[in-house]
């Protein structure tokens, strides 16, 4: 093995090596810089930094070793090309990662997956991963206002195709908790105030619900680890808890809307005439972005 490795990286050509000296410090500083401007733990543009480590490594191992040698010299143009190719590997896969998480292009990516929320057919996970990882990446980066509202925006799409495609799952293997054109009015006469109950994983499509009585509920949810979803649901009139939801283009006229700092996603909800009761852990900020109808609690750090 000694000597596989001496006459891998060591000849007695006559060659310098400085040469493979100031290629290795080149490629390792490449790699560092490009590490860090990418503002991501980005595992690709450390590659660079790895191959010189290792290879720089072997030739301090094998010049330390190579005293049978008269004349131990690193095989320069070999190594000088492997620091070459290491540089060029650094550049590549840091183009490839600012191409890839592109601000439009991740959007159009996020647009796709909201438009594949359709109560049918579950969204691909590896799509689902791939934008979410690309926006957790964008988010760190120093970007504007108007960006991070849409990086916020697209962030709670992916949220709710996850927690949708975890209903999918759900109703594969118990139809009933597929409710679909369901419509309520909660009266005095009916005698209740409770509209629709979920106490497990369930997917509430294109339901309404209203009532006489703005202390009736719409939609209880019992579960705080399952997954609600609520496509396109109409309330009017009566009380809804946001918490432990996901609610995809919902429209709420005439309620008392609440939040108490769950576990919550919307996408595109519209609030007419409601009024909103947040608990006093509640930021003034968090309070904005749901009024807004867009937004995921939790967020990451860099979206918070």
């Amino acid at each position: 093995m000694r000597d596989l490795l001496v006459n891998f990286f060591l000849i007695d050509d006559g060659s310098r090596w400085r040469a493979i000296l100031w290629s290795w410090l080149a490629g390792s500083i490449a790699g560092a810089i490009a590490a860090t401007s990418t503002d991501s733990l980005n595992s690709l543009a450390f590659v660079s930094v790895a191959i010189s480590l290792v290879t720089f490594g072997g030739f301090v191992f094998s010049y330390t070793r190579a005293t049978h040698q008269r004349v131990a010299i690193v095989k320069s143009r070999r190594a000088f090309m492997d620091y070459a190719y290491a540089a060029i590997a650094t550049c590549f896969f840091v183009t490839l990662e600012r191409i890839l998480t592109n601000p439009e292009t991740v959007h159009a990516a996020a647009i796709r997956i909201g438009n594949n929320i359709d109560g049918k057919t579950p969204v691909r996970e590896d799509q689902i991963i791939a934008v979410r990882t690309a926006l957790e990446t964008i988010g760190k980066r120093d970007v504007g206002a108007a960006l991070k509202q849409q990086i916020i925006s697209d962030y709670s799409v992916v949220s709710a195709a996850s927690a949708y495609n975890v209903a999918l799952k759900e109703i594969s293997k118990h139809p009933e908790v597929h409710i679909m054109g369901l419509g309520l009015h909660l009266t005095h006469m009916t005698g209740g105030h409770g509209g629709i109950r979920a106490m497990g994983s369930t997917m509430l499509e294109d339901v309404k619900v209203m009532a006489d009585e703005s202390i009736s509920k719409g939609v209880i949810i019992d579960c705080t680890s399952c997954a609600v979803v609520v496509l396109r649901g109409r309330f009017e009139h009566l009380t809804q808890e946001l918490d432990f939801g996901t609610w995809f283009k919902c429209r709420f006229i005439n309620c008392d809307i609440s939040y108490m700092g769950g576990r919550v996603v919307m996408v595109q909800c519209e609030f007419d005439s409601c009024t909103f009761r947040f608990a006093a852990s509640v930021s003034l900020k968090l309070r904005e972005v749901i009024e807004s109808g867009t937004v995921v609690v939790p967020a990451p750090s860099g979206l918070q």
